[in-house]
């Protein structure tokens, strides 16, 4: 269904209110990994300054520049693997990095959703680890060591531009992002 409905001119870029989502976040979001796993094949194309491309790595718009599909922000800054992490859906940040989605990407607002407070400036690495979600977290870990040879280096997955470490870039000093994170804790003053 989702193939039918791009071939016959749906909008994927088109976004919800009151939080921006588009398509590949609300798929996320709502759990749909046969619509994710469509969205991010290859196959999957769109026409991109009189080309064919992928959509993931179709340029998008936001209020900070341009980015790839497969990153794009939402109202605060939120990505798919933002809400990968968020809802703790360790397949889709799988399915999300297998298509080099960025773990860099870091918000720019606050918000609270599904009863989480998103700060300021935090990554997905943070959400995964704020919500306790051990099994997002590993996921997007064996990822990283899976593409950087087993190393443990988690710097092929802070750029922000999609390369992985196997690819002929060159790995630059990276700031360690989960330094900086603070864990949910339950308020008795908001009833959790």
């Amino acid at each position: 269904m989702v193939q039918f409905l791009l071939k016959h001119g749906a909008d994927p870029y088109c976004q919800d209110k009151p939080r921006g989502y588009n398509c590949l976040q609300l798929a996320v979001y709502h759990r749909q990994l046969s619509v994710l796993r469509v969205l991010i094949a290859p196959t999957t194309t769109v026409e991109y300054n009189g080309r064919i491309v992928p959509l993931t790595t179709a340029k998008v718009q936001y209020t900070g520049g341009t980015c790839r599909f497969i990153d794009s922000r939402a109202a605060i800054g939120m990505t798919a693997m933002h809400l990968s992490a968020l809802t703790g859906q360790a397949e889709a940040a799988t399915l999300l990095l297998q298509r080099n989605a960025s773990m860099a990407v870091r918000t720019v607002g606050q918000d609270t959703v599904d009863g989480v407070n998103i700060t300021l400036g935090a990554t997905p690495l943070h959400l995964a680890a704020k919500c306790g979600s051990m099994a997002t977290l590993q996921a997007m870990l064996q990822v990283c060591c899976c593409c950087c040879g087993g190393g443990g280096s988690v710097g092929c997955l802070m750029r922000d531009d999609g390369h992985h470490g196997n690819t002929t870039h060159t790995h630059t000093p990276h700031r360690h992002m989960w330094m900086d994170w603070e864990p949910h804790r339950p308020n008795a003053a908001n009833g959790e």
